[in-house]
């Protein structure tokens, strides 16, 4: 089943399905501090705030949250934990599109089916502002403004799954090389 977006798959039989879906799109949660491979800090970019990523759309919602000034709503945005974001985003298309910057601010794509998915809708998102009248925008809140980072890093498992491919244990020249054909 999906939400009205068609993107976000929820599993009847399995509620957390949602955010399961979700998560894997994150690449690195804001806040988090991790090293690259030559010890240096990579720091998550911070979501963008809600007129950024509505597109200048004003909110639907008559909601007191969404009429703060913009960098107070992002601190609040901030201040939701990670796992509780699927369900914020269930409150209303502002909510999504909030929950969203912060869920899709950094992606990181392994090649993995969640991956593909992500590039199928960003894809829609194109599609839609080009080929449509809609003046280069979206009918509905879109996932391509709350994207501020993108890792492409691909997987070895999902090589395996796809491609039937072993680069574990394989010389640097080899695996190089069997990327290349693949």
């Amino acid at each position: 089943m999906t939400d009205s977006d068609g993107f976000f798959i929820r599993d009847d039989r399995d509620p957390e399905h949602v955010s399961y879906i979700m998560d894997l799109q994150i690449a690195d949660p804001p806040g988090s501090i991790r090293k690259d491979t030559f010890g240096k800090d990579i720091v998550p970019p911070q979501p963008l705030t809600f007129d950024r990523v509505s597109e200048g759309r004003l909110p639907v919602s008559d909601s007191r949250l969404l009429h703060l000034p913009t960098e107070i709503l992002a601190l609040v945005v901030e201040a939701i934990p990670q796992h509780s974001l699927a369900s914020f985003a269930l409150v209303n298309s502002d909510c999504r599109q909030l929950a969203r910057s912060r869920q899709f601010a950094s992606v990181l794509l392994d090649y993995g089916h969640h991956s593909w998915q992500l590039i199928q809708q960003l894809g829609r998102e194109v599609k839609e502002r080009v080929f449509h009248s809609t003046h280069g925008r979206t009918k509905k809140p879109a996932i391509g403004p709350c994207i501020r980072r993108i890792t492409v890093a691909t997987s070895p498992g999902w090589l395996h799954k796809y491609h039937g491919m072993v680069l574990e244990g394989l010389p640097e020249a080899e695996r190089t090389t069997r990327l290349t054909a693949a």
